[in-house]
């Protein structure tokens, strides 16, 4: 039974960790409900891996997260693709070059790793 226990706990966090670090419990949708349609449940949690990896690469910071909106999505990204998609960096770039704000601060290093 305690090894049960441990496993149960185990899971749940890891999977706790995939909802907080892909954003999961915002307001705005993760995918396109075409897109979400289409998936599998592996390739579901794939998915949501994949985007919690791409966030945590890329330093972002989890309340920020959540406080700015990443764009939904829509189709199979590859990984570069995937981060210039979830966070705007051209609209954010052209954003720059009209001196309309400072691009968002990262978080600091985590030790989290999937």
């Amino acid at each position: 039974t305690a090894g049960l226990f441990i496993h149960v706990v185990s899971v749940f966090s890891c999977f706790g960790r995939i909802i907080m670090h892909t954003g999961a419990m915002g307001k705005t949708r993760i995918f396109s409900p075409e897109y979400e349609e289409f998936l599998v449940p592996h390739s579901l949690h794939s998915n949501l891996l994949r985007k919690a990896k791409c966030n945590l690469a890329h330093n972002t910071s989890i309340i920020r997260q959540y406080r700015r909106k990443q764009q939904t999505i829509d189709r199979f990204l590859v990984d570069d693709e995937l981060y210039d998609h979830l966070s705007g960096t051209a609209e954010r770039n052209a954003a720059d070059r009209r001196n309309d704000g400072p691009a968002n601060r990262t978080r600091a290093d985590s030790t989290v790793r999937f």
